[in-house]
């Protein structure tokens, strides 16, 4: 698969040295969790937030890992407003933010890291931030060691071509937890499975990037919509296919050109007496009321 690499912003983010305090930071990150209410991530809407630390997105461009082997239970994500990605663990007591422009790290308590109503974390304004050094850049990776370990925040290659619903939450393994986060509207839900019924076979093809922060905010819904109606035993097939990062690449592949894609992600509904697409965030914000639209009488 290709690797497609921000070098220049990858870069920037850290020259520096004093790794020792960083060394405390990452090791409270992926240490085991000391009080259970540490390790959730709480939906808190009326938290205003930390001015600077908030819209972090799953970002399937990095991943955490050591000794060259992927961190179990981490989460890599990337925020455009703060400029910084934001890197959790399962079970862990504390959470690292990342700054790519400052360069600085600086990491808070697990339980101040929040979620809005549409899957975004945040640092909540009561999460005291602690400050520690920068820490040095290898190649293509952000390198920290700890007690004889190495620790990198690598570059995690892009989903390319046809895919399943396996080749998603190996790549990006968030899009579980999202898709457990997600609350579909049970009654959109319940028609939806009638009309499927109804329709008969028909194939859902979910044209994405991995590397799309549109795409990472709606396919563990997807992911979630797909599980409920296989449940049901319905003869509903999801197909996904992952385009190439940049615009001159990923409008030169046949499917992009031969399905007109103007947006992403964008899914085509194909049954035996009708056919139709969803497109963009806003079109697949509710995965359920999207597909009861196309399906439904």
């Amino acid at each position: 698969m290709m690797v497609r690499l921000d070098m220049t912003a990858l870069k920037t983010l850290v020259r520096g040295v004093g790794v020792a305090a960083l060394v405390l930071a990452l090791g409270a990150l992926l240490a085991p969790v000391t009080h259970a209410d540490d390790a959730t991530v709480t939906k808190f809407e009326d938290d205003k937030g930390h001015a600077a630390y908030k819209g972090f997105e799953i970002s399937g461009k990095y991943i955490l890992t050591l000794e060259n082997v992927r961190v179990e239970g981490s989460a890599v994500y990337w925020s455009q407003v703060a400029q910084s990605w934001l890197i959790t663990k399962e079970g862990a007591p504390r959470a690292l933010v990342i700054g790519r422009n400052t360069r600085g790290v600086e990491s808070v308590a697990s339980k101040f890291v929040l979620m809005r109503e549409e899957g975004s974390r945040f640092i909540s304004e009561k999460g005291e931030l602690l400050k520690h050094p920068n820490f040095t850049v290898s190649g293509d990776s952000l390198q920290i060691f700890i007690e004889k370990k190495t620790y990198r925040l690598i570059p995690n290659p892009p989903l390319l071509g046809w895919l399943t619903r396996n080749d998603l939450l190996q790549h990006t393994p968030e899009y579980a937890t999202q898709s457990k986060e997600y609350t579909p509207d049970p009654e959109l839900v319940k028609r939806l499975t009638k009309a499927a019924k109804e329709r008969g076979e028909t194939t859902i093809n979910i044209y994405f990037g991995s590397w799309c922060t549109a795409c990472s905010r709606v396919l563990g819904r997807i992911l979630r919509i797909e599980e409920m109606l296989q449940a049901d035993g319905l003869n509903v097939t999801f197909k996904y296919y992952g385009f190439p990062e940049g615009r001159r690449q990923y409008r030169r592949d046949r499917e992009w050109r031969n399905n007109r894609i103007k947006l992403l992600p964008t899914g085509v509904v194909r049954t035996n007496t009708r056919a139709g697409r969803i497109e963009g965030l806003d079109g697949w914000s509710r995965p359920e009321k999207a597909l009861l639209d196309r399906l439904g009488a």
